[in-house]
């Protein structure tokens, strides 16, 4: 193990939970009416009394959801993401709690990797919903509609799949992780949706949430020895490319990151590799 750590010239690491703390928390919200920075409680609350929209990305969020929201977040359990998620609903004043959630899910379309998605049918209010949470532009792929701050929909056009992907790409240049929600409701005659492709279709986008896990103090330093010994730190994550760059910067490890995806790794021949 010696003999091999004193060769090292490359380190690959996984972001959240290594070069990042794993805690996130939810600190923007973004709908059709704009979007709401979280620097208090008072701010969500106040924001969803009057926008519609907001209310039901929180739902949606929380419904599409297996994490168990706690007293406090050594007490809370599941993945990072979906605990953020919960605790931004619960702000909100929406009851989170595992029971109810459980009770109201009619099926459940765990999270691909592939497709960067997760999506449930669950009943609110006496009716039947889909309610779908993932990667930005795969979510907005499967929308043709988008909610308004008074609960309508309109078409969702050229200019607004701009606008979301242009605010998307904003809360990723500042380090954070954003998920895009959407969801559409049921025809209660009908049978529910055979399989994944026929739930997520058809949608109206709600909205996007930013998370921010912080960097761990220690890491800056690591990595500032790691060049000095004349070690490459390569990043390996599933977070968004600007995301990634952008924490990648603030601990140093690149003054300018080469981003290069899933995709493009797959199509490099072995010389380019």
């Amino acid at each position: 193990a010696s003999e091999t750590r004193g060769s090292t010239t490359v380190i690959c690491s996984d972001k959240p939970g290594t070069l990042t703390e794993n805690r996130m928390r939810v600190i923007a919200l973004s709908t059709a009416r704009g979007s709401v920075d979280r620097t208090g409680d008072a701010e969500l609350r106040s924001a969803a009394e009057s926008d519609i929209a907001l209310v039901r990305l929180a739902r949606s969020a929380a419904a599409c959801n297996n994490a168990e929201l706690g007293e406090d977040a050594e007490s809370s359990s599941g993945d990072p993401t979906e605990v953020a998620l919960l605790e931004a609903a619960a702000a909100m004043g929406l009851d989170v709690r595992v029971g109810p959630r459980e009770r109201a899910r009619r099926e459940q379309f765990h999270f691909d990797p592939a497709l960067r998605l997760m999506s449930v049918v669950h009943e609110e209010d006496g009716e039947l919903f889909v309610s779908v949470k993932g990667a930005t532009e795969e979510v907005v792929a499967r929308c043709d509609r988008v909610v308004d701050a008074d609960g309508s929909e309109r078409a969702l056009d050229g200019a607004a799949r701009s606008g979301i992907e242009g605010r998307a790409a904003s809360y990723a240049k500042e380090g954070l992780r954003v998920l895009a929600v959407a969801r559409r409701p049921l025809d209660p005659d009908r049978p529910l949706p055979e399989g994944r492709e026929e739930a997520e279709s058809g949608l109206a986008f709600l909205g996007l949430a930013a998370m921010f896990d912080p960097p761990r103090e220690e890491v800056a330093a690591a990595v500032a020895r790691c060049r000095a010994a004349g070690i490459r730190i390569i990043v390996i994550t599933g977070d968004a490319g600007l995301t990634a760059a952008e924490i990648a910067r603030r601990i140093g490890i690149a003054k300018n990151p080469v981003v290069i995806t899933g995709a493009e790794l797959e199509a490099l021949g072995e010389p380019e590799l």
